[in-house]
């Protein structure tokens, strides 16, 4: 499935005189000199002062098909040869910001029956990504690139994201951020090695998107997983992941375990000021405000960290 606003148009340019493309049509194809016989008149070919026999067009007219984004304010012309790897081909257009931006697709889908969230909820988990044990997810689309993110149970625990920072790329690495929260720089890393990897540049000047919508806009890293042994994907055979009902029975699962963390560490304290009922009561994206530094190093090494990649409980 590619992007249903890229748009395919056929240009002509000049081989001598460089790459400014310009729409061909049969409109003016009587009055262009390059496509007569004409062409010999031009100061171009006179210059090279060619022989042979004329032809009935230039010999240095290149036709040929371009593809172009009909949402970008400016028409950036792209040969078809070259584009076939941009995500415009594939389902990767639904991370692109034009396409969210203008386009306004529908809302990630749940499962029927999933009640939808509402303001200061976590969102329910979209049916056709697949998760980590260390909350994140993957899209492998319909194309060879995939893309990842951190869940809404990551930001909806520990609140809104201040800033998000890629270390340099390897050739084939697993993907990383530092995420900093609270002022504490959390690491997220994907147990799945990637080659062709890029980073969503645009959470450098607003990195609240991976808060406010961490389905979408708020993706993290796309990339092409390194075949396994066998030639497939490492995340079809080496990397657990879940999907659908499994997927929604494990979060609840991970919600009753955070739950009982999050008491037992306030219990500790002893103090009985913490802003928390001791029943049960929820403290989703207030967490970095009630529990000290060290306990939430020790929350996202029990809930994020990279030991927890491989297998859900």
């Amino acid at each position: 499935m590619h992007c249903p606003f890229l748009r395919k148009l056929n240009v002509k340019y000049c081989g001598l005189y460089g790459m400014k493309m310009i729409p061909l049509s049969a409109a003016n194809a009587a009055t262009e000199r390059c496509l007569s016989p004409e062409y010999h008149e031009c100061s171009l070919i006179r210059e090279r002062n060619e022989t042979g026999a004329p032809q009935d067009h230039c010999p240095h007219l290149c036709v040929e098909d371009v593809h172009y984004c009909d949402l970008a304010p400016v028409r950036k012309l792209i040969p078809c040869n070259k584009a076939a790897d941009s995500r415009c081909f594939g389902d990767g257009h639904r991370y692109c910001d034009l396409y969210l931006a203008l386009a306004e697709p529908r809302a990630r889908s749940a499962s029927p029956g999933d009640e939808t969230a509402v303001d200061g909820e976590e969102p329910p988990l979209p049916d056709e990504l697949a998760y980590t044990a260390n909350h994140m997810w993957l899209d492998d689309g319909d194309d060879r690139r995939v893309h990842i993110g951190v869940d809404a149970f990551f930001t909806g625990t520990l609140g809104s994201v201040e800033s998000v920072t890629f270390p340099a790329r390897r050739e084939q690495a697993r993907p990383s951020a530092l995420v900093r929260i609270g002022g504490l720089d959390l690491e997220m890393v994907f147990p799945l090695a990637l080659r062709e990897m890029e980073t969503n540049a645009h959470l450098a000047a607003a990195p609240a998107t991976v808060s406010q919508d961490p389905y979408g806009r708020g993706w993290l890293f796309a990339g092409v997983p390194v075949p396994g042994p066998d030639g497939v994907g490492e995340h079809r055979n080496s990397v657990h992941l879940l999907r659908g009902p499994s997927a929604r029975r494990w979060m609840q699962r991970e919600r009753e375990r955070l739950a009982r963390f999050v008491h037992a560490c306030l219990d500790e304290r002893r103090g009985g000021d913490a802003d928390l009922a001791t029943d049960g009561g929820d403290a989703g994206g207030r967490l970095t405000e009630l529990l000290d530094r060290r306990t939430l190093v020790r929350l996202h090494h029990e809930f994020f960290s990279a030991r927890n990649g491989g297998t859900p409980e």
